[in-house]
């Protein structure tokens, strides 16, 4: 599916046949195929951002720290915004 891994092309598959509200999806090339099918998408970074909105985790830091130890990667740009909303 345009040139997607099997990851990002099961996901869509499967949000679309399940009739999803909402896709989480980090990849650059998956959101962008997302977006043309007319998906509502979300991220990592967004979700652990509404969760300390809410309350539900303290801190953002070691979270973001945590995931690029497990070489998640985050760009810089979005990482200092999201802590900056925080």
């Amino acid at each position: 599916m345009h040139g997607l891994n099997i990851g990002e092309s099961e996901s869509i598959i499967l949000f679309k046949e399940l009739g999803g509200d909402l896709l989480i999806m980090d990849e650059k090339k998956g959101r962008k195929v997302a977006s043309t099918l007319d998906i509502k998408l979300t991220g990592t970074l967004s979700i652990l951002l509404k969760a300390k909105q809410e309350g539900i985790i303290i801190e953002l830091k070691p979270l973001l720290e945590k995931l690029i130890e497990s070489k998640v990667r985050i760009n810089h740009e979005p990482y200092k915004e999201i802590l900056k909303k925080s």
